[in-house]
């Protein structure tokens, strides 16, 4: 996306999205287990 984009030209804000990406990647990871667990 373009915020991404600019996030890899400004390292400030790459650094700040860190956090918040990697939060959203644990939530659908967590939903993506669930998900498989319940299909069981």
């Amino acid at each position: 996306t373009a915020g991404m984009m600019a996030a890899i030209v400004d390292i400030d804000v790459f650094l700040e999205a860190v956090p918040t990406v990697l939060a959203d990647v644990v939530c659908y990871f967590k939903f993506f287990n669930f998900t498989i667990n319940a299909v069981k």
